[in-house]
């Protein structure tokens, strides 16, 4: 069973396309119902009341369990970024998603072996097992930005790291680290 991440949609390198295309493959079993994939606790929990407060409101614990999630989420839209890209990395990193793009879509399109899969899909519960799975996911996100929120609101900031993007700029990896720390 795989673990709910976001992570691996978004690194791609050998190593993430070869888990994509091997899930890829994996789709009809997914389909049937006869795999799923694991919610973790922490997220099953959040889907309930992701905008319940730490008890007690302390800036440990809500250091704790950001970092759970964003073990679990990948890190944040604000997490700190390196430096722009040279041309040439550029192109590589380009060259990469087409690859993985290609490599994916072929195994699936060679896997997309069951007839009427939308109805296999809604009677095995697969659709309803997906539709958990995303809104668990999404009630993660949730969750992490209601707590940068409120300790943010509740410390100031004190508590949490200051987060800025570094995009498009000519800083080193160690400024943009450095710029994301004040």
């Amino acid at each position: 069973m795989s673990m709910v991440t976001e992570k691996s949609l978004n690194s791609h390198g050998e190593e993430g396309t070869v888990n994509a295309a091997f899930s890829a493959a994996l789709t009809p079993l997914e389909d049937m119902g006869l795999r799923k994939r694991n919610i973790p606790s922490i997220l099953q929990g959040l889907a309930d009341n992701p905008y319940a407060l730490p008890q007690p409101m302390q800036c440990d614990i809500v250091k704790k369990e950001l970092d759970a999630i964003d073990t679990l989420l990948g890190p944040d839209i604000d997490a700190p970024k390196a430096a722009a890209l040279s041309a040439n990395a550029q192109y590589a990193e380009t060259g990469g998603e087409i690859i993985h793009d290609a490599v994916v879509g072929f195994v699936r399109s060679q896997t997309s072996i069951i007839p009427l899969r939308s109805i296999v899909r809604r009677i095995t519960g697969a659709n309803k097992h997906e539709k958990a799975v995303n809104n668990a996911i999404q009630a993660g996100k949730l969750r992490r930005a209601y707590l940068r929120g409120a300790a943010e609101a509740k410390f100031g900031g004190s508590c949490l790291a200051a987060r800025r993007i570094i995009a498009e700029s000519k800083k080193t990896s160690a400024e943009a680290v450095e710029v994301a720390a004040k």
